[in-house]
């Protein structure tokens, strides 16, 4: 299958915790894959959690859970900022056949976006969403961690942003069926 584009269109989505990112990233998933793109979901995270079950961390995002996530994740980005994105990379990587479409619906610090940027196998898309209503960490001790505070709420930096405040699955569907669309209308003229 050759890639769309001929690159892998990778979608970085960023938001505070709970507002749609993953609902959106499966949204954007779904519509590739009804139209015979190969897909795939790859969150940043995965790595660390992989690590933190080695560690015994029980799979609850709980106080307990959420603190070793993040000085589990802290830790490996001291020693080496990229760690993370090494990770993705390897599991988009490890295939027979390329993906047109990759998903990372928890894009949280500004090194990730240019590693991925970094590389020319990669047309990244970058997507921020915003739900003060929806923010599930308020008034915890997480809420202003910097991987909750890396990234601006809003600006340049970002090629959609979607505001998701009382919106529907159905809402959430139609916005991302419309970014969809511009990026491939972008993407055709090029091709």
């Amino acid at each position: 299958m050759d890639k769309m584009y001929g690159k892998t269109l990778v979608f970085l989505i960023s938001g505070k915790a709970g507002v749609g990112k993953s609902t959106f990233g499966k949204i954007v998933y779904n519509i590739y894959t009804e139209i015979g793109k190969r897909a795939i979901t790859v969150p940043f995270a995965s790595g660390i959690k992989r690590v933190c079950k080695v560690l015994g961390w029980d799979g609850e995002k709980d106080e307990k859970g959420r603190r070793l996530l993040i000085a589990v994740g802290q830790v490996l980005r001291e020693y080496d900022v990229n760690t993370w994105a090494k990770i993705a990379e390897m599991e988009i990587h490890d295939t027979l056949i390329p993906y047109d479409v990759v998903i990372i619906d928890d894009w949280r610090f500004p090194n990730e976006m240019e590693f991925m940027e970094g590389s020319p196998e990669y047309e990244v898309i970058t997507v921020r969403i915003n739900s003060s209503s929806r923010e599930m960490l308020k008034d915890t001790e997480f809420y202003n961690d910097i991987s909750e505070t890396s990234l601006p709420e809003s600006g340049e930096i970002y090629e959609f942003e979607i505001l998701n405040e009382g919106n529907t699955i159905e809402d959430l569907k139609l916005v991302a069926d419309t970014v969809t669309k511009v990026i491939d209308d972008r993407l055709e003229k090029f091709e």
